[in-house]
């Protein structure tokens, strides 16, 4: 089917720049650089967004776990958790739809940098770099009202513990603070207690306080109608079956997101030194080191992203016959596309941009060391360190890990559910009944919502980190007796969480421990050889070899799960969920926690070269990959997929293997012709 997205971009770029370089020999020599560069940026892009329809779809088959054991052969979908099988018949449908389906996002940009630096040899054998940069850039966009949910919920709470609400829906330990104390409120103050006639003072302090604490969660822009048991527990006044009229909100007084134009202004100021020395001053020998700061731009489509698609979350039964069965034999059934009972609704799920943004920068320092072996042969030593600080990454804010505080481990209660269906005296289903959902662990830690007014609220900040630290051995053999070569060997770590500003890092608060770890360009070894000799007839043969040890890769466990409003989420975990004697357990491991195999890659290439007339011509052809390997690169590999376990809705699904990954194709020939004129 079509893509869920299309976009149209345009962007423009203008540029003024001058540069100056001055050359003088006071007290040594010195030349001088300076300049500026002034740039003025646009970005434009028109979204088109379509619905995402997910059908999971278990089959026909029943019976119980008994029933399962008993008879192996028969592919039984039974619920992990229990101790009997939830009817298969019964299929699920997640779909996203956008709030609007064409959106507009843009964004402007102007900078101004300014720079000077000085190269100064006091001495023929020692030379000195000095520089200094300053930038200043100004990002505007529009988005809307910026909100904390994290200071929201702790507002929020605090006044329903007052009021005496967090009582009536804690005792499970899923809502209020999740600190493991439950708060019985002003009702429970002695003053007031054992008092029947005095219990209307309390209502009239603990019902505006309950008032009061819905006016603190801002609520979406959006008109959207969704289910939240939360809201309904602790408002049945105001909301009938979780049903939110956001008319109603909004005359209670409650904030509402308005659009909000923003820019995000940084001066950033950058040194730079350099030392090279000669120590011998006979030109063999070279000591140097460097350290400077570097600063990027935050790239426009980063304080774009409030005007982009958002997306509401529906979970539906999957209905086989396609038909609303109306109750009346008189009227028809309507078509209904197969999709059922609703089963859970979310409110939308938003991109937020730190007002506060501030410029990703890199800080590198390298020292070194060279050596003339002989005539023609140089060895070089380095050491390379890179320290990448305040990288960009988009983090769900409105999502909370609560730790029990008898077990000192996250609260599992409710990540899936049993769908339970209505039965008559005789046991059997009623009719039409709606089900009835009934949370069960998934044996992965829950999330808890802070504003139940929005699903994710995904917040675009300096939120990750990297570092790459190397050391390499060069050895170079300038052209000499017709052939020359470059060796090298480079041992080195990269570690962080500063991979990709598209990842899902940061997507999953339960994740937060482990998603620092090793980055996926991280090789702990790499050894290349590149050599090219001149033969008779003027022909050139050149090859081109590189060993290096295996990049990381991640376990993880994709999976749907509902928090504690009910809401759907999309969720990806590092470990795998392993169901034993001891019940569902989820096992934790850090990102990248593993290891492809080594690799050696061996590439070769001749050229003849030749005249033609008054004009120069050469045919060359290349080999890749010599040795004909199938070299597999994993990225994730996700054993979930073949356990036969999935979470959502509390049922199993048995399903291949899911890596993703690359294969090497083998040797490949390329044949190439040119000319020059």
């Amino acid at each position: 089917g079509p893509y869920f997205e299309s976009y149209d971009d345009s962007r423009t770029r203008g540029t003024l720049r001058q540069d100056l370089s001055i050359f003088t020999t006071a007290r040594g020599s010195h030349d001088l650089k300076t300049g500026y560069v002034i740039e003025r940026e646009s970005f434009h892009r028109d979204n088109q967004a379509l619905d995402i329809v997910g059908l999971r779809d278990p089959g026909y088959f029943l019976g119980t776990l008994a029933d399962q054991m008993a008879h192996p052969e028969i592919h039984y979908s039974c619920n992990p958790y229990t101790t009997h099988c939830i009817d298969p018949q019964e299929g699920r449908i997640s779909t996203a739809l956008p709030v609007n389906r064409n959106t507009t996002e843009e964004a402007s940009g102007f900078s101004a940098g300014l720079y000077v630096q000085d190269l100064y040899r006091p001495r023929p054998n020692l030379s000195i770099g000095l520089g200094l940069r300053f930038d200043r850039e100004n990002a505007t966009s529009a988005g809307y009202t910026f909100f904390d949910p994290v200071a929201e919920h702790a507002a929020y709470t605090r006044l329903l513990a007052l009021s005496g609400r967090e009582a009536g829906v804690s005792d499970d330990l899923r809502q209020g603070n999740g600190d493991g104390i439950i708060s019985l409120g002003l009702p429970d103050d002695a003053l007031f207690a054992g008092d029947i006639s005095r219990a209307w003072l309390t209502t009239n302090i603990t019902d505006p306080l309950a008032r009061v604490a819905l006016k603190t969660q801002t609520i979406s822009r959006a008109n959207v109608s969704f289910l939240s048991g939360e809201l309904a527990a602790q408002f049945p006044d105001l909301f009938s079956e979780g049903t939110v009229d956001p008319g109603t909100l909004r005359s209670l007084g409650i904030p509402v997101q308005s659009p909000e134009a923003f820019t995000v202004t940084n001066n950033n100021l950058a040194p730079r030194l350099s030392v090279s020395w000669d120590p011998a001053s006979d030109g063999r020998t070279k000591v140097f080191g460097t350290w400077g700061r570097y600063y990027d731009k935050l790239f426009l489509n980063s304080v774009s992203g409030e005007q982009g698609t958002e997306r509401v979350v529906r979970y539906y039964m999957y209905d086989r016959t396609g038909l609303s069965i109306s109750p009346s034999l008189a009227a028809a059934d309507t078509p209904n596309h197969h999709i059922g009972t609703q089963l859970s609704s979310a409110p939308p799920s938003i991109t937020q941009v730190d007002r506060s943004l501030q410029t990703p920068y890199c800080d590198e320092a390298t020292i070194g060391f060279e050596r003339e072996l002989a005539p023609e042969i140089a060895l070089a030593v380095r050491y390379i360190d890179r320290s990448y600080r305040d990288q960009l990454q988009d983090v769900d804010l409105n999502h909370a890990v609560r730790i029990d505080p008898s077990s000192g481990r996250p609260l599992d209660g409710f990540g899936a559910f049993e769908v339970v269906f209505p039965l008559d005296q005789q046991g059997n289903r009623i009719p039409g009944a709606p089900p009835d959902l009934r949370p069960v662990p998934d044996g992965r830690p829950d999330l808890f919502n802070n504003n139940p007014f929005f699903n994710e609220v995904l917040r675009v900040g300096n939120y990750n980190a990297a570092r790459y630290h190397a050391l390499e051995f060069e050895i170079r053999k300038r052209m000499s007796r017709r052939w020359q070569m470059q060796a090298s060997y480079t041992y080195s770590r990269a570690q962080g969480d500063a991979e990709d500003f598209q990842s899902r890092l940061g997507n999953d608060p339960s994740t937060i421990e482990n998603e620092s770890g090793y980055l996926d360009f991280d090789q702990r070894h790499v050894v290349k050889v590149n050599g090219i000799t001149y033969l008779p007839h003027d022909w050139q043969l050149g090859m081109a070899a590189t060993w290096s040890s295996g990049l990381p890769y991640s376990v993880v466990s994709r999976f749907f799960a509902l928090d504690n409003a009910g809401y759907q989420q999309f969720r990806t975990r590092f470990g795998r969920t392993v169901v034993s004697g001891d019940g569902v357990v989820f096992q934790d491991e850090a990102r990248n926690d593993h290891r492809n195999a080594s690799v050696l890659d061996l590439n070769l290439r001749t050229a003849k070269n030749f005249v033609i007339g008054r004009n120069t011509g050469a045919v060359f052809l290349e080999v890749f990959d010599v040795l004909n390997t199938d070299d597999l690169r994993i990225y994730t590999v996700d054993p979930s997929r073949a356990s036969g376990f999935d979470a959502s809705g509390g049922s199993s699904v048995a399903g291949p293997l899911q890596l993703d990954a690359t294969r090497q194709f083998g040797r490949r020939f390329q044949i190439g012709f040119q000319i020059s004129f």
